[in-house]
Order: structure tokens, then C-alpha cells, then sequence
């Protein structure tokens, strides 16, 4: 009679295949879980960075202190890797060099960075908060001329039926204007003593007209983008060309008025930059 052994048997080899597999399963998912887990990215904080200053940071959004731009998102890594705002703009050069023989020759081709006189209106949307208190909507430029308590005129959209007169004297306050956008900002105002506004109220305010004796840049050097407007700023050798981050204000006359972002004198491309840019931008196969 013969007699099988229990290591032979195929009941028992089938169990101890299981048991392997079951062993090298867990092996894998362990594996599988451990990178995983290794592989997650790191902690990101948001950070606000003025794209002039790169030193500015912040936690919040706000203005950049030294130029009044508006602090950008930047991504900044738990490890201390510094802030990548510059990577986020994409992946295009900042600057395009062009050949000798293509190199901005004509005067009409790129123009300084100069002082123009710019006679400014004053006129403004506004809108009543309270019965006392209103907001004006104006360019950063036009905020800077106006004067603490200037006086001004609060014309609502729909005019009095009583035969008074349509504007109602207003005063502006002397709270620090209120950043809109880049180009913008909100000015509080107060009406005289025994005037009302009518809360909700919409309408234009006009200040005193002057003349603004800033900066400017030509209108057509002006490129825009979802960051906001830029320039190309052109070098001595007039066949480098660098894209430039600014922030203007009122545009008239072909002009707009220049907030921050430019020295004067320095030259900018004022014609075909569309071509220039794209141009630019194909080289690096980004934005």
C-alpha cells in the first residue's frame, strides 16, 4: 500500500501558491503606497509678489509700497525654493534679439519715454454708499492731482424734479485712495452739511480741470495681456527688445499716462510691436 507524502500533496501545494501570492501582493501595495506617498507634491503656499520688486512679498493681495503695482500670485514650495512668478509668466523669453540687418532703424519706429501736458477732464463714475458718503471711480493718475477736501460735483443719473440745480456740491475725504485695478482706484467723498445722497445712486463726479505734467508713453506701444499691459523697451542697440510690465492711467492724445514701470528716456517699440511680440513669443513657444 503505498502512502503519499503531505509535502506532495496537490491539495496542500495549491495553498502554499496563495499564500505566496498573497504575500507578494501585499509587497506591492506596500511599494505601490510608499511612493505614493513619497511622490505627493509639497505644501504650497500663495504668495504676492510685485513683478518690479521682487523683493516685495506679501500673504494677501494688495499694492506693491514703492510702485503702486499690484501684487501678482506667485507659488511659492514649504522647502524654501524661491518664489516662481517668473516661470508662471510662461515660458517665452523676456527679451528677442533681432538680426543685424532687421535692427530698428527709423526714428518713427521706437520713441522715448517722455513729460507731455496732459489737460485732464476730471470726470468720473461715482455712486452714493450712504446719504452722506459716495465713491469715485478714477485713474491713478488723476487721483494723485487731487488736493485734501477738494471740492467737486456729484451729478446723479436721474436730475431733480424740482427745478434745483443737477449737481449736488460733494468734498472729497481725506482717506488714501482704495486700489480698483491696476489702472484704477476708489476715492471716497462726503456731501455738505444739509445735502443728501440717495443711497445706491449712480452718477458721474466732475473735479476741477488741470493740467498733468507726467510721464507718458505712446499709445500704440501699449501691449496687452491677462497680467495686465506691457511694453518692449529698446536697447542701445536697437536690436534688443524687452518685454517690460507697466501700469498706466488716462489715455488721450494717442497717450497714455505712465504710473510706473518706465524711467524717462528710455525708448519703447511703437509700431508693428504686434509683429515684434509675436515674434517673441513664437521664439520661446509660450506667452
Amino acid at each position: 500500500m503505498r502512502t503519499h507524502s503531505v509535502s506532495s500533496s496537490p491539495v496542500i501545494l495549491a495553498g502554499r501558491v496563495v499564500l505566496l501570492g498573497i504575500a507578494a501582493g501585499a509587497v506591492v501595495l506596500g511599494f505601490v503606497v510608499s511612493r505614493t506617498a513619497d511622490d505627493r507634491p509639497a505644501v504650497v503656499a500663495v504668495l504676492y509678489v510685485c513683478p518690479m520688486h521682487q523683493k516685495i512679498t506679501s500673504s494677501a493681495p494688495g499694492d506693491c509700497p514703492i510702485c503702486r503695482m499690484a501684487l501678482e500670485p506667485a507659488t511659492a514650495h514649504s522647502d524654501g525654493d524661491q518664489p516662481a512668478h517668473i516661470a508662471a509668466a510662461g515660458s517665452a523669453p523676456a527679451a528677442l534679439t533681432l538680426p543685424e540687418s532687421a535692427k530698428l532703424r527709423r526714428f518713427e519706429a521706437f520713441a522715448p519715454v517722455s513729460r507731455f501736458e496732459t489737460s485732464l477732464e476730471m470726470r468720473a463714475p461715482a455712486w452714493a454708499e450712504s446719504g452722506a458718503i459716495g465713491v469715485a471711480l478714477l485713474h491713478r493718475d488723476e487721483a494723485e492731482l487731487l488736493k485734501p477736501d477738494e471740492e467737486a460735483l456729484f451729478y446723479p443719473s436721474t436730475r431733480p424734479k424740482d427745478g434745483s440745480p443737477p449737481g449736488i456740491k460733494v468734498h472729497a475725504t481725506n482717506e488714501p485712495p482704495v486700489g480698483w485695478d491696476r489702472a484704477t482706484v476708489l476715492v471716497r467723498f462726503h456731501v455738505d452739511s444739509g445735502a443728501r445722497l440717495s443711497p445706491d445712486q449712480t452718477g458721474s463726479i466732475k473735479f476741477a480741470t488741470r493740467i498733468r505734467k507726467g510721464l507718458v508713453v505712446r499709445a500704440s506701444a501699449v501691449l496687452e495681456s491677462p497680467e495686465g499691459p506691457y511694453v518692449l523697451v529698446v536697447a542701445a542697440d536697437r536690436r534688443t527688445l524687452t518685454k517690460r510690465p507697466i501700469v498706466i492711467g488716462t489715455v488721450l492724445y494717442g497717450y497714455a499716462a505712465l504710473v510706473s514701470g518706465l524711467r524717462e528716456n528710455e525708448s519703447v517699440a511703437v509700431t508693428r510691436t504686434f509683429f515684434l511680440d509675436a515674434e517673441r513669443r513664437l521664439r520661446g513657444g509660450g506667452l
